[in-house]
């Protein structure tokens, strides 16, 4: 890419979830800092993409759905911002689209695209990990990606023997600067006392994930906080969240949510865990 041609190149990315809009936030940087003002976003993403500047295409909360519950009745509004982002795609004619992690949504951006013939490279960012379920989709990828980037040094090696172009870029956690956050300062600023034991409570980044574990994460805590009167209860969230759990937490009625982590409660998965909510138990 030539910073030096007055020809500006579109960048299309696509990241349906906040894990994904974490990782795009910081492609879009690093391709700020080695291509300066000669790449323009497009597309779809949340909070820290837009942060970086790019206006996004639609709320991703949008996509925020999980279980047959949720999924089958936002069916047909998933297909119809499937349309939607790809006759942006159409309009914008970007030298590349790449998409980020959330394999359901992105495979049906890539398929629709290939089957329009533009011409446009495509890939995608985050492997889908066949290692651990549904390992016929390495055989299949090439169809639809002319790249896939993987933050895991071992992951190339399921795609590659399928003929599909596959490199190691490297895990974003390992740029955060929680890896080199200090637990002190991090008390001193929410006033947790030393010897208070911090536990983190992950509910997700999906309505239906919080609908169905926070309920239950809260009785948790009060069960545990009438035993252990040192415990310090944190629960991170994200904008496609925020407002559903700070409701049901104002409902619970006794407690809060901040950051840090010396134990944690989780739901596997990629935890980006961004905008910190705080409240404390009593």
């Amino acid at each position: 890419m030539n910073s030096q041609n007055n020809q500006k190149k579109k960048i299309y990315l696509i990241a349906g979830e906040p894990s994904g809009d974490l990782l795009g936030s910081r492609l879009m940087k690093a391709m700020k800092t080695n291509y300066g003002k000669a790449v323009k976003f497009y597309g779809v993403g949340g909070e820290t993409m837009e942060a970086e500047g790019l206006k996004s295409l639609f709320d991703i909360s949008d996509l925020a759905v999980m279980g047959l519950a949720e999924v089958i009745p936002s069916i047909p509004k998933i297909l119809g911002l499937i349309k939607q982002t790809v006759k942006d795609i159409e309009k914008v004619k970007p030298d590349v689209v790449i998409t980020i992690d959330s394999w359901s949504f992105s495979s049906r951006i890539h398929k629709a695209l290939r089957k329009k013939n533009l011409g446009i490279p495509q890939v995608h960012y985050v492997a889908p990990q066949v290692w651990a379920w549904k390992k016929k989709r390495a055989r299949t990828m090439y169809k639809y990606i002319d790249l896939l980037l993987t933050l895991f040094p071992y992951e190339p090696k399921y795609f590659t023997p399928y003929n599909l172009q596959a490199e190691f870029v490297g895990h974003p956690v390992i740029e955060s600067p929680v890896v080199h956050a200090k637990a002190e300062e991090f008390r001193k600023k929410y006033n947790i006392k030393p010897k208070e034991r911090v536990v983190t409570v992950l509910p997700g980044s999906r309505k239906t994930e919080v609908s169905k574990l926070l309920p239950t994460f809260l009785e948790t805590i009060k069960k545990l906080k009438a035993e252990e009167k040192d415990l310090f209860f944190v629960i991170p969230t994200v904008k496609t969240v925020a407002k559903q759990v700070k409701e049901m937490v104002k409902q619970s009625g006794n407690f809060s949510l901040l950051k840090h982590k010396t134990t944690a409660t989780a739901l596997f998965g990629h935890l980006q865990p961004q905008s910190p909510l705080r409240e404390r138990l009593p």
